[in-house]
């Protein structure tokens, strides 16, 4: 498996891009905090990462910048959450396009794909499958094993619990977004380890994932993910959000049928999952926003 085709497979099943397994203060934005998140995702067949995410919290917005591998990243892919008005944004940095999606309608494609999944024997174990928990409470360490799937990860419980609330929905969003993407895994099996999360109020710093050959997975693998934090923006980080509210307003609004493609060859070789309801879905989703609407969300932040 090429480390591309690893990236993607592992990303979609492991939900680690900066995205899912941020500490929770970041997320303290009413106070004026703000935050870098450093990512990064390996396999078990390179030293080297697979992805790597820089993820940024400012003034009640999450930027997340999907970077190239290069000696000096570019960003592929940002992901802008607005916590305000419940709406996840889409930017791809190469066509130069946007897709705005409210979490409602989110919520709608995840129910699509979840029946989907649950019908289709290779893939439902995603869904029905169990996961059973230990925790080693010496080096907070958890596992959450199925018959297919390995988890592990530890963390430890922020000082400030008050703000984990907020975590729990950041967290839960960028999981669910997942499911807009008939390329990748269903999100199922990282929704419970989402729960385990949750349960124990921890923040993850490292997480592992282990599955193995069956009907869906054509071979076994294992990976990682480990993150770090840094408690305050870069003059680097204010400029690249600047350049992220500038695409917003300036990339050309699509449907997500042509955002995501619908005629892409889903990871391995899965053509029917989540496609129904992916289609059922994507003419509800709004192809742009009112631009007076962006520009006072812009003014708003800094």
């Amino acid at each position: 498996m090429n480390n591309r085709r690893a990236a993607r497979l592992v990303l979609s099943i492991l939900s680690i891009t900066g995205l899912g397994l941020v500490p929770l203060p970041t997320l303290r934005c009413a106070n004026g905090q703000e935050f870098r998140i450093e990512s990064q995702v390996y396999t078990s067949e390179s030293n080297l990462p697979v992805s790597q995410n820089t993820t940024l919290f400012s003034q009640g917005l999450v930027y997340d910048f999907q970077l190239s591998n290069d000696a000096q990243p570019k960003p592929l892919e940002i992901v802008i959450f607005d916590t305000r008005s419940r709406t996840i944004v889409l930017l791809d940095t190469q066509r130069k396009i946007r897709i705005e999606i409210p979490d409602l309608q989110l919520l709608k494609i995840v129910d699509g794909v979840r029946r989907e999944t649950a019908q289709d024997q290779r893939s439902s174990f995603l869904v029905d499958d169990s996961f059973d928990e230990d925790i080693d409470w010496s080096t907070n360490w958890v596992t959450l094993s199925s018959p297919q799937i390995e988890y592990r990860y530890r963390g430890s419980q922020p000082k400030d619990v008050s703000i984990i609330s907020q975590y729990n929905n950041f967290l839960d969003h960028f999981t669910m977004l997942i499911a807009s993407d008939p390329t990748k895994i269903p999100p199922f099996a990282r929704m419970k380890l989402n729960q385990s999360i949750k349960r124990l109020g921890w923040i993850p710093t490292e997480v592992q994932i282990s599955v193995k050959q069956n009907s869906l997975f054509r071979q076994a693998f294992s990976a990682k993910s480990t993150h770090v934090v840094i408690n305050q923006l870069s003059d680097n980080d204010r400029s690249r959000i600047a350049m992220a509210k500038q695409n917003w307003i300036q990339f050309e609004p699509v449907q997500l049928e042509e955002y995501r493609g619908l005629n892409k060859q889903p990871i391995l070789g899965l053509p029917k999952i989540a496609k129904a309801a992916y289609e059922e879905a994507i003419n509800k989703v709004p192809a742009t926003k009112d631009a007076n609407k962006k520009q006072n969300s812009d003014n708003e932040s800094p």
